[in-house]
Protein backbone atom coordinates (compact mmCIF):
# COMPACT_ATOMS: atom_id res chain seq x y z
CA UNK A 1 0.00 0.00 0.00
CA UNK A 2 1.26 3.79 -0.81
CA UNK A 3 2.44 5.32 2.32
CA UNK A 4 -0.13 7.99 2.12
CA UNK A 5 -2.92 6.36 1.61
CA UNK A 6 -1.77 4.01 4.36
CA UNK A 7 -1.39 6.38 6.76
CA UNK A 8 -5.06 8.02 5.36
CA UNK A 9 -6.25 4.41 6.31
CA UNK A 10 -4.59 4.60 9.94
CA UNK A 11 -5.80 7.95 11.08
CA UNK A 12 -9.57 7.11 9.35
CA UNK A 13 -9.44 4.04 11.77
CA UNK A 14 -8.38 5.49 14.65
CA UNK A 15 -11.04 8.42 14.13
CA UNK A 16 -13.57 5.60 13.51
CA UNK A 17 -12.36 3.72 16.72
CA UNK A 18 -12.35 6.95 19.24
CA UNK A 19 -15.89 8.01 17.96
CA UNK A 20 -16.77 4.20 18.97
CA UNK A 21 -15.23 4.23 22.09
CA UNK A 22 -16.50 7.53 22.91
CA UNK A 23 -20.45 6.33 22.22
CA UNK A 24 -19.82 3.33 24.23
CA UNK A 25 -18.26 5.59 27.37
CA UNK A 26 -21.52 7.71 26.74
CA UNK A 27 -23.90 4.83 26.68
CA UNK A 28 -22.61 2.60 29.98
CA UNK A 29 -24.03 5.07 31.91
CA UNK A 30 -27.67 5.57 31.98
CA UNK A 31 -28.90 8.92 33.86
CA UNK A 32 -32.47 10.47 33.98
CA UNK A 33 -31.96 13.82 32.52
CA UNK A 34 -34.60 15.89 34.18
CA UNK A 35 -37.61 15.90 36.23
CA UNK A 36 -38.39 14.36 39.93
CA UNK A 37 -35.36 11.69 39.04
CA UNK A 38 -33.37 14.29 37.99
CA UNK A 39 -29.78 12.56 37.73
CA UNK A 40 -30.90 9.09 39.06
CA UNK A 41 -28.47 6.19 37.24
CA UNK A 42 -30.54 3.41 35.65
CA UNK A 43 -29.21 -0.10 35.33
CA UNK A 44 -26.96 -0.57 32.45
CA UNK A 45 -27.58 -3.62 30.02
CA UNK A 46 -24.32 -5.84 30.47
CA UNK A 47 -23.97 -5.90 26.56
CA UNK A 48 -24.31 -4.76 23.04
CA UNK A 49 -27.63 -6.32 22.35
CA UNK A 50 -29.27 -3.45 23.91
CA UNK A 51 -28.42 -0.09 23.03
CA UNK A 52 -29.79 2.84 24.87
CA UNK A 53 -29.94 6.16 23.56
CA UNK A 54 -27.24 8.77 24.05
CA UNK A 55 -27.54 11.49 26.36
CA UNK A 56 -27.11 14.05 23.68
CA UNK A 57 -29.54 12.76 21.53
CA UNK A 58 -32.21 12.08 24.81
CA UNK A 59 -31.86 16.00 25.76
CA UNK A 60 -32.14 17.26 22.55
CA UNK A 61 -35.24 15.17 21.66
CA UNK A 62 -36.98 15.81 25.20
CA UNK A 63 -36.48 19.45 24.15
CA UNK A 64 -38.76 19.06 21.21
CA UNK A 65 -41.65 16.87 23.24
CA UNK A 66 -41.46 18.15 26.89
CA UNK A 67 -44.95 20.41 26.04
CA UNK A 68 -46.39 17.20 25.47
CA UNK A 69 -45.15 14.94 28.46
CA UNK A 70 -47.37 16.06 31.65
CA UNK A 71 -50.37 13.89 31.90
CA UNK A 72 -49.86 11.72 28.87
CA UNK A 73 -50.23 7.78 28.45
CA UNK A 74 -47.06 7.04 26.98
CA UNK A 75 -45.77 3.52 24.93
CA UNK A 76 -42.09 2.91 24.45
CA UNK A 77 -41.62 0.45 21.84
CA UNK A 78 -38.37 -1.54 21.59
CA UNK A 79 -37.78 -0.35 24.88
CA UNK A 80 -34.23 -1.77 25.77
CA UNK A 81 -33.68 -0.23 29.18
CA UNK A 82 -36.50 1.95 29.44
CA UNK A 83 -34.97 4.91 29.94
CA UNK A 84 -36.83 7.18 27.62
CA UNK A 85 -39.98 5.80 28.98
CA UNK A 86 -38.57 6.41 32.38
CA UNK A 87 -37.70 10.32 31.17
CA UNK A 88 -41.19 10.48 29.98
CA UNK A 89 -42.54 9.32 33.95
CA UNK A 90 -39.79 11.49 35.35
CA UNK A 91 -41.15 14.81 33.62
CA UNK A 92 -44.74 13.92 34.49
CA UNK A 93 -46.16 11.47 32.67
CA UNK A 94 -48.85 9.89 33.93
CA UNK A 95 -48.61 6.05 32.90
CA UNK A 96 -46.19 4.42 30.70
CA UNK A 97 -46.00 1.22 28.89
CA UNK A 98 -42.82 -0.65 27.96
CA UNK A 99 -42.61 -3.42 25.29
CA UNK A 100 -39.88 -5.46 24.08
CA UNK A 101 -39.64 -8.92 22.56
CA UNK A 102 -35.87 -9.79 24.12
CA UNK A 103 -36.20 -10.89 27.84
CA UNK A 104 -33.44 -9.76 29.00
CA UNK A 105 -34.61 -6.16 27.91
CA UNK A 106 -37.78 -6.95 29.63
CA UNK A 107 -36.31 -7.53 32.84
CA UNK A 108 -34.03 -4.47 32.88
CA UNK A 109 -36.99 -2.49 32.41
CA UNK A 110 -38.44 -3.94 35.42
CA UNK A 111 -35.95 -3.38 37.38
CA UNK A 112 -35.45 0.50 36.53
CA UNK A 113 -38.69 0.94 36.84
CA UNK A 114 -38.90 -0.75 40.80
CA UNK A 115 -35.30 1.52 41.09
CA UNK A 116 -37.54 4.82 40.55
CA UNK A 117 -40.58 3.71 42.68
CA UNK A 118 -42.58 3.62 38.96
CA UNK A 119 -44.43 0.50 39.41
CA UNK A 120 -47.42 2.22 39.89
CA UNK A 121 -47.27 3.79 36.69
CA UNK A 122 -46.28 1.57 34.29
CA UNK A 123 -46.36 -2.14 33.13
CA UNK A 124 -43.58 -4.16 31.16
CA UNK A 125 -44.79 -6.69 28.41
CA UNK A 126 -42.35 -9.02 26.93
CA UNK A 127 -43.82 -9.17 23.58
CA UNK A 128 -42.68 -7.92 19.81
CA UNK A 129 -43.85 -4.53 19.26
CA UNK A 130 -45.53 -5.86 15.81
CA UNK A 131 -47.57 -8.61 18.06
CA UNK A 132 -48.26 -5.83 20.75
CA UNK A 133 -49.58 -3.21 18.13
CA UNK A 134 -51.72 -5.24 16.71
CA UNK A 135 -53.71 -6.73 19.84
CA UNK A 136 -53.50 -3.71 22.06
CA UNK A 137 -56.87 -1.62 22.46
CA UNK A 138 -55.65 1.38 24.39
CA UNK A 139 -54.94 4.30 23.05
CA UNK A 140 -51.70 6.61 23.84
CA UNK A 141 -50.18 10.43 23.87
CA UNK A 142 -46.64 9.80 22.82
CA UNK A 143 -45.51 6.53 21.52
CA UNK A 144 -41.62 6.12 21.80
CA UNK A 145 -39.85 3.88 19.10
CA UNK A 146 -36.38 2.61 18.96
CA UNK A 147 -35.81 -0.66 17.30
CA UNK A 148 -32.10 -1.74 16.10
CA UNK A 149 -30.71 0.41 14.11
CA UNK A 150 -30.32 -0.87 10.22
CA UNK A 151 -33.34 -2.97 11.18
CA UNK A 152 -35.42 -1.81 8.43
CA UNK A 153 -38.54 -3.75 8.80
CA UNK A 154 -39.06 -2.51 12.33
CA UNK A 155 -39.89 0.81 10.78
CA UNK A 156 -42.83 -0.66 8.95
CA UNK A 157 -44.57 -0.49 12.35
CA UNK A 158 -45.35 3.22 11.48
CA UNK A 159 -48.28 1.98 8.91
CA UNK A 160 -49.88 0.89 11.47
CA UNK A 161 -49.56 2.94 14.59
CA UNK A 162 -52.97 5.35 14.07
CA UNK A 163 -55.34 2.91 15.72
CA UNK A 164 -53.86 3.52 19.23
CA UNK A 165 -53.21 7.23 18.78
CA UNK A 166 -55.58 10.25 20.46
CA UNK A 167 -55.50 12.75 18.40
CA UNK A 168 -52.84 14.97 18.20
CA UNK A 169 -50.29 12.17 19.99
CA UNK A 170 -47.14 12.13 18.48
CA UNK A 171 -44.60 9.50 17.43
CA UNK A 172 -41.05 9.75 18.06
CA UNK A 173 -38.45 7.62 15.73
CA UNK A 174 -35.04 7.53 16.26
CA UNK A 175 -33.46 6.07 13.62
CA UNK A 176 -29.84 5.57 11.82
CA UNK A 177 -28.78 8.32 9.57
CA UNK A 178 -28.68 6.12 7.06
CA UNK A 179 -32.77 4.93 6.86
CA UNK A 180 -34.88 7.62 5.20
CA UNK A 181 -37.95 7.76 6.49
CA UNK A 182 -41.01 9.74 4.60
CA UNK A 183 -42.33 12.94 5.32
CA UNK A 184 -45.95 11.14 5.48
CA UNK A 185 -47.22 7.72 6.49
CA UNK A 186 -50.95 7.66 6.41
CA UNK A 187 -52.64 9.70 8.94
CA UNK A 188 -48.60 10.49 10.29
CA UNK A 189 -46.94 13.45 9.72
CA UNK A 190 -43.75 14.29 10.11
CA UNK A 191 -43.11 17.81 11.67
CA UNK A 192 -39.76 17.62 12.88
CA UNK A 193 -36.40 16.07 11.75
CA UNK A 194 -33.01 16.25 13.30
CA UNK A 195 -29.64 14.65 12.85
CA UNK A 196 -27.00 13.73 15.32
CA UNK A 197 -23.73 12.87 13.79
CA UNK A 198 -25.14 8.89 12.62
CA UNK A 199 -28.74 8.96 14.55
CA UNK A 200 -31.58 10.61 13.09
CA UNK A 201 -34.77 11.80 14.89
CA UNK A 202 -38.23 11.76 13.20
CA UNK A 203 -41.26 13.21 15.25
CA UNK A 204 -44.47 12.50 13.55
CA UNK A 205 -47.96 13.72 14.59
CA UNK A 206 -51.17 12.03 14.25
CA UNK A 207 -54.00 14.72 13.35
CA UNK A 208 -56.81 12.25 12.72
CA UNK A 209 -57.72 10.24 10.15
Amino acid sequence: MHKTLKNIFVRTYNLISLQIYGIMLEVDKIRIIAGVHRGRPLAAPANDKIRPTADRVKCAVFSMINHKIYGANVLDLFCGSGALGLETLSRGAKYCTFVDKNREAATLTAQNIERLNFCKNATVINQSAENFVAENNAKFNIIMLDPPYFDDDAYKILQNLTPILELNAIVVAEHAKLIDLPDEIGDLYRIKHKIYGTVSVSIYEFAGG
